[in-house]
């Protein structure tokens, strides 16, 4: 299965300036430091195998 990139989201500049000025919310519970939806930010892991094994051919049985 071949997996697309994400798909780019174009934003005016009156919905950039309204998320600028949008103050921070804290969500009950948030421990963590660091900017809200960090982890929604970052690419999902395509694979469990590390990066060595990507290409390699899959385990005779």
């Amino acid at each position: 299965m071949i997996r697309r990139p994400p798909t780019a989201i174009s934003l005016s500049k009156q919905d950039v300036e309204e998320l600028r000025e949008a103050p921070d919310v804290k969500h009950e519970g948030a421990e963590h430091e660091g900017p809200p939806n960090e982890s929604a930010t970052r690419a999902p892991m395509a694979t469990t195998r590390p990066a060595s094994d990507a290409f390699a051919s899959p385990p005779e049985r």
